[in-house]
């Protein structure tokens, strides 16, 4: 129906060797997730958010001493059209490692006798770091529960 599942093992082996080509680092392990943050969260992280939003798509890169964050490009309609006009430079592969920044730290959200009626927070990893002026602030989003993989960072991070 949507391609086999051959394609996309083929892809995830394309994006492995790819990404250790270009990082030096062996991929572990993907997560899907959001980075949110404000202007200067993103602008302090070197990051380009999507236009008009806060947010920035892509996986979370875990690698057996590093962590990273990276971003697909965004294919729009009107990033089609921007990309068919003139050459479109926003709309290229963002990436930052993680772990590289200073005195980063994860937090996970406790969860309390009512946090059913907050699923969302069951799902955000909140991360603060230092900046080049002041304190960095930014949120990951995953698809599922992240408390395990609040483990994993932690670990990665205390490595």
């Amino acid at each position: 129906m949507f391609g086999s599942g051959r394609s996309i093992e083929k892809a995830q082996k394309e994006f492995y060797e790819e990404f250790e080509r270009k990082y030096g680092r062996a991929v572990q392990k993907l997560e899907f997730a959001q980075l949110r943050g404000s202007n200067k969260a993103f602008s302090d992280l070197n990051l380009v958010p999507y236009m008009g939003e806060l947010t920035l798509s892509g996986v979370l890169v875990f690698c057996s001493d590093s962590l990273y964050f990276y971003s697909f490009p965004k294919e729009s309609y009107m990033g089609i059209v921007k990309k068919d006009l003139y050459d479109n430079p926003d709309n290229v592969s963002q990436c930052i490692c993680l772990s590289e920044l200073r005195n980063i730290k994860a937090e996970f959200p406790k969860q309390g006798r009512f946090s059913f009626l907050f699923p969302e927070k069951s799902r955000n990893i909140s991360f603060s770091a230092q900046g080049p002026s002041s304190t960095i602030y930014f949120t990951l989003a995953f698809l599922k529960k992240a408390d395990m993989i609040y483990q994993e960072i932690t670990g990665l991070l205390k490595a």
